[in-house]
């Protein structure tokens, strides 16, 4: 197991962002277009902030940025920005295509001796499986994966949350493998988590925090690149500019700064 790392790419932590006197995972859903408007033009000046002084220093280093990338599915909502005098260049994915994270997987895969790689960009929302042969989808269930919103729900969970979890994914591996008649010999899996070498901080699903070594043990392909979701999207992202600013809009908000 190995954690996929890139001296360009500086995972950023948006969700616990300030805005204003709140922070953007307070915000109700309708202020979140120009909640973000705000928080886009504080991250480019370099005043953000958030509730850790080493997440704040890292924004710091995305100020001057000169394009701003946008993927995920509530892109859509901040369109209205292509209508703003702007200082930067920006793009948007208003397709809000499900499987863009296949191109950084491709480039992590890239010069590497597999023959069968995957990936699985599990969401929020749901569970995104693919590689060569095919792309699919898998909503998540809430009554398996409650979102874990409460303390109270969390201890209610916690229990059976990192087997199941490790079954859904290798449910998932075992479908695809049977359905195009080949094994996987690696898997790439984004996570909707904050990682630090092999340790990810608490996310909405149960228990998927700590060691991921421990967590994903029983994950049934003989090599695992784990890598934050924001991160693998940047990866992706082709640019000739000094400082690239990635943002993944979904359940909550991702973020990247790609620099040379």
């Amino acid at each position: 197991m190995i954690t996929f790392q890139d001296k360009n790419i500086i995972p950023l932590e948006l969700w616990h962002a300030r805005v204003g006197e709140r922070f953007l995972y307070e915000l109700e859903s309708e202020d979140f277009g120009p909640a973000m408007q705000n928080l886009i033009g504080e991250i480019q000046s370099g005043t953000a902030t958030t509730q850790d002084q080493q997440d704040t220093k890292n924004l710091k280093q995305a100020a001057g940025f000169t394009r701003l990338v946008i993927r995920g599915g509530r892109a859509q909502e901040l369109l209205f920005l292509k209508k703003e005098i702007l200082n930067f260049e920006i793009e948007i994915d208003s397709a809000q295509t499900l499987f863009s994270a296949w191109a950084g997987a491709e480039v992590i895969f890239r010069n590497s001796a597999f023959k069968n790689p995957c990936l699985i960009d599990l969401g929020q929302t749901g569970l995104k499986i693919m590689h060569s042969k095919n792309q699919r989808y898998y909503p998540r269930c809430l009554d398996r994966f409650p979102l874990m919103k409460s303390e109270s729900i969390r201890k209610l969970h916690s229990s059976e949350a990192d087997s199941s979890l490790v079954v859904w994914i290798n449910e998932s591996l075992r479908r695809e493998e049977g359905e195009f008649h080949f094994k996987f010999d690696a898997l790439c899996l984004g996570l909707p988590v904050e990682i630090n070498g092999f340790q990810a901080k608490r996310c909405t699903y149960a228990n998927l925090e700590g060691d991921l070594r421990v967590f994903f043990k029983d994950i049934a392909v003989p090599q695992i690149i784990f890598v934050n979701d924001a991160v693998l999207m940047a990866a992706g992202v082709k640019t000739d500019h000094e400082k690239t600013l990635v943002l993944t809009l979904g359940f909550g908000v991702g973020g990247a700064l790609w620099q040379k």
